[in-house]
């Protein structure tokens, strides 16, 4: 990205003649382009992103009003607000560098238009706190409220770069947008809870349609589906690093002695390249995947080589080859070389000009066009960033394992036999549901291959489900918090929590099962006499009735009994139920641990300024201490293993129910019958 200079705004001058030359400087810049049509209402910028499965396709910035339906375009904004808006696009373009096209600030400029609308005409230097306050309430009630956050956030920027600018005068510059997304993060209960899971996760029914289609696809273009989404189920991949695999990802031969099988991953969202390894019962499953996609695009990989060794000149399969050496071409030879019907209307679409007079054995009425043009329109149909598939890694259209002869995605034509493309996000995307377009219905995968849909595709399913799937079923077979991240790609673990869909009883049934097993307990419930009248399992059952989650840990409170007799003071309760390896909960400890010692610090300090109550508040902290330094040893010991449970004993302090039979049967009466509970366990053991 070249150097821009900051455009800096006239102290001297109003807000108006300020915007007035901003955008006469905006006019100016090259970004999107020296040639860039400014008085046009929709900018093509596809060169200018880089965005991972888009194919190539066309990234239009549409300066219009919120559209009535989202497949029509909305009417066009007025000047002078639509010229205020392109400054400010091009402007942020052209000083930081951005991998997505910036539609989440159109989307909020478009909010604006309408709440100024509603005050008169819409026009930026008059921008007010109100306006800015009534845009947050469209948006609301038009997207869905984690987008409309987006777009608010990009709102804050907007007024900020107004007020810094002085291209509006009453432009905040603390203006917040308000808007809090605040997703039960504990809740796994009700049916808020439920329909959150079942909207992120895919159903039983479609992941064995799935299956079936797998086994039954025959053409490329289902087979291409098909295996795609054998890998989609097999790790926890985002589907724009499927679309840039190469063709040699499995890993090395050398990995092949550590009995393990894995892809070679391109990373994204800040994750580096990496080896995705796939879980053992998938193994076959994903090379047959792998072989199946290679077999099936082998033949675009070959034109795209030779497009890479003689640019400028027209790939001919072996037998049509004979036409190279002709200076025209009728309507049948070109329909010969793309498979096309209506190859005359092809060649107008693309600007070729018929040659006048009768060419010899080509028939009197025949049209004929210069093989040079043919061969010109041909090559300019190559996907803009040919020869790099993904300019990210410079991975090339012949090393890609997701390139495919161009139209075998589109079931009313013919593929063609020397032009290729990639294979894109919505051609995947859409093989679940199908798609209704302007010509007519796009049918989906299983209807294609004479299968019954699966229920799911009546409402919207999406690639994304499987990786919340995959995440779920992790957390369920214990994988801890680091290595679910890591076999995730993600950079922050703590994004592992937005793909945490266990249920209270999935939880319940896990801690259960650990407490069942002597190597992944810790604690008071471990000790188990061998002349008990329980098993173990039946034990677990009694002594955890029941879960739910907190900050640090899990309740196994059972509150059909009793309401809680400690509240907030899980930290000292014998009930509070800890998993190692759970990264999130291990810093909520590490932080809470943090404001204990700072607490106790300052009770310290008001003991010695003699403040009356400052000797309960010392005690009080300097127990809590000790308790959060004995649970982050445990946590954060080499020595556990990940997955283990663990629970604390008792800290001295009295529930109600105990302080009641404290009061009523005195205290040496109650520490007699914590004695008889000790001495029911073996020696030894507490």
């Amino acid at each position: 990205m070249s150097q821009v200079v900051q455009f800096l705004p006239k102290s001297n001058k109003t807000a108006r003649e300020n915007m007035g030359a901003f955008i006469a400087y905006c006019r100016r810049l090259a970004t999107f382009g020296a040639d860039l049509e400014w008085d046009s209402f929709g900018w093509e910028v596809a060169d200018y992103f880089d965005i991972r499965g888009m194919g190539g396709r066309s990234v239009t910035l549409n300066f219009t009003e919120f559209a009535l339906r989202p497949s029509v375009s909305g009417p066009r904004m007025e000047a002078p607000f639509c010229d205020q808006v392109k400054a400010y696009i091009r402007y942020n373009a052209a000083v930081q560098e951005r991998r997505y096209p910036p539609h989440r600030d159109i989307q909020a400029f478009r909010a604006l238009y309408v709440a100024q609308r509603e005050n008169g005409r819409p026009d930026l230097c008059s921008l007010d706190g109100h306006e800015l306050d009534r845009a947050v309430q469209i948006l609301l009630g038009r997207v869905a409220e984690t987008s409309a956050m987006q777009a608010a956030e990009r709102l804050q920027k907007i007024s900020l770069f107004l007020a810094e600018k002085r291209l509006s005068t009453s432009a905040p510059r603390n203006w917040k947008h308000g808007i809090r997304v605040t997703p039960s993060l504990f809740g796994r209960v009700g049916p808020e809870f439920e329909a959150r899971r079942q909207q992120k996760l895919p159903t039983q029914e479609l992941l064995d349609s799935l299956a079936a289609a797998f086994n039954v696809a025959v053409r490329p273009r289902e087979l291409i589906e098909t295996s795609v989404y054998a890998i989609l189920c097999s790790a926890p991949d985002r589907l724009n690093e499927v679309m840039c695999l190469p063709e040699d990802c499995e890993v090395p031969a050398e990995w092949e002695r550590s009995q393990a099988y894995g892809l070679s991953w391109r990373g994204s969202k800040g994750y580096g390249d990496h080896i995705k390894w796939i879980p053992e019962p998938m193994v076959d499953v994903v090379r047959l995947a792998v072989n199946r996609l290679r077999e099936s695009t082998q033949q675009a990989r070959e034109i795209a080589k030779w497009y890479e060794a003689r640019p400028g000149h027209l790939y001919l399969p072996p037998h049509l080859e004979a036409f190279r050496k002709e200076d025209v071409l009728s309507t049948a030879d070109i329909y010969e070389i793309i498979g096309v019907g209506h190859t005359g209307a092809w060649a107008r679409r693309n600007g070729l000009i018929p040659i006048s007079g009768k060419v010899e054995g080509r028939g009197k009425n025949a049209a004929l066009y210069s093989f040079q043009d043919v061969e010109r329109a041909i090559i300019g149909m190559l996907p803009r960033s040919f020869p790099y598939f993904d300019k990210r890694t410079r991975l090339k259209y012949s090393e890609a394992l997701l390139v495919v002869p161009y139209g075998l995605f589109n079931e009313r034509w013919t593929t063609w036999s020397c032009m290729i493309q990639p294979v894109r996000h919505d051609q995947i995307a859409q093989a679940l549901t199908g798609i209704k377009t302007p010509s007519g219905e796009s049918p989906s995968l299983f209807q294609r291959l004479g299968m019954a849909p699966p229920s799911t595709t009546t409402r919207r399913a999406t690639t994304h489900q499987f990786r919340h799937w995959l995440d779920t079923l992790a957390l369920k077979g214990g994988l801890s918090d680091w290595d679910m991240a890591q076999w995730s790609g993600r950079k922050d673990v703590r994004q592992n929590r937005a793909y945490d869909h266990e249920s209270s009883e999935e939880i319940l049934a896990k801690l259960r099962v650990a407490i069942d097993d002597r190597d992944r307990s810790k604690g008071v419930t471990i000790p188990v006499p061998r002349n008990f009248p329980v098993s173990r399992d039946e034990f677990a059952k009694l002594e955890i009735p029941n879960a739910h989650s907190t900050e640090v840990g899990f309740c196994i409170h059972d509150f059909a009994s009793s309401p809680c007799q400690l509240f907030m003071s899980c930290i000292n309760c014998r009930e509070l139920v800890c998993v190692k390896g759970d990264a999130f909960r291990t810093r909520r400890v590490e932080k809470m641990l943090g404001d204990t010692r700072s607490s106790l610090m300052n009770a310290k300090r008001m003991g010695m300024d003699e403040w009356e109550g400052a000797e309960d508040w010392i005690r009080a902290h300097t127990t809590t201490l000790e308790r959060y330094e004995q649970l982050h040893a445990i946590l954060t010991s080499p020595d556990i293993p990940d997955g283990t449970v663990v629970r604390m004993d008792g800290a001295g302090r009295y529930t109600a129910m105990e302080q009641a039979i404290r009061d009523r049967l005195g205290g040496e009466t109650l520490g007699a019958l914590a004695k008889g509970v000790e001495r029911t366990l073996p020696d030894g053991q507490v």
